[in-house]
């Protein structure tokens, strides 16, 4: 948002203690803190984001209702300051109706369509730092990705390397912006875009 000369904030919505659902990735007798965040952008709603994380990384990490509600809260420097690297996250998208609650928080009125991503983010040592559902308003999301054919695969050798993941085009040195981009705005005095 900053390159993109926006403002970001966000709004804390709820944070406690939630029940564990088969959905969710953790085990079963995990103790688990949610945090709902209404995110913004020069004060216009576009996500809500909603966490969950074990209740001993929260600890670890200094995380609490305080801590979440303050401006400029950001839960992966968080991460990185209590020595928890991030090193991979996977995310699903889908596109799907909003539900009531949520049309109402990011403003949606008729286009009630909005895009919804679940992210699990592990650490260096494969430890599971958080999973986060978000809901942006899909007016405003895109997401690009660059697909690349490995050309050293021939037709005598057709599998793969042992190991792609380094080649991927999201972690290539590309001028490009893969992932995901938030936009357009309406802007006061222009068309909107």
């Amino acid at each position: 948002m900053e390159a993109q000369a926006r403002r970001a904030s966000h709004r804390l919505l709820r944070f406690g203690p939630v029940e564990w659902r088969e959905d969710l990735p953790y085990p079963e007798d995990s103790t688990l803190i949610g945090m709902d965040r209404l995110r913004l952008v020069d004060r216009e709603p576009t996500a809500i984001h909603r966490s969950v994380i074990d209740a001993e990384i929260a600890h670890r990490i200094g995380l609490t209702r305080r801590v979440a509600a303050a401006r400029g809260f950001s839960l992966y420097r968080l991460f990185d300051q209590a020595g928890l690297k991030i090193e991979r996250g996977i995310e699903t998208l889908r596109a799907r109706l909003a539900t009531v609650v949520e049309a109402r928080l990011l403003e949606i009125g008729d286009e009630p369509v909005v895009m919804a991503v679940r992210r699990e983010t592990r650490g260096s040592d494969g430890v599971l730092l958080d999973v986060v559902d978000a809901v942006y308003d899909a007016r405003r999301y895109s997401y690009h990705a660059e697909i690349r054919r490995d050309v050293t695969l021939t037709a005598t050798n057709s599998h793969p390397p042992k190991s792609t993941e380094k080649h991927h085009a999201s972690n290539s040195n590309d001028k490009h912006a893969f992932g995901p981009h938030l936009g357009p705005w309406r802007d006061r005095g222009r068309e909107r875009g």
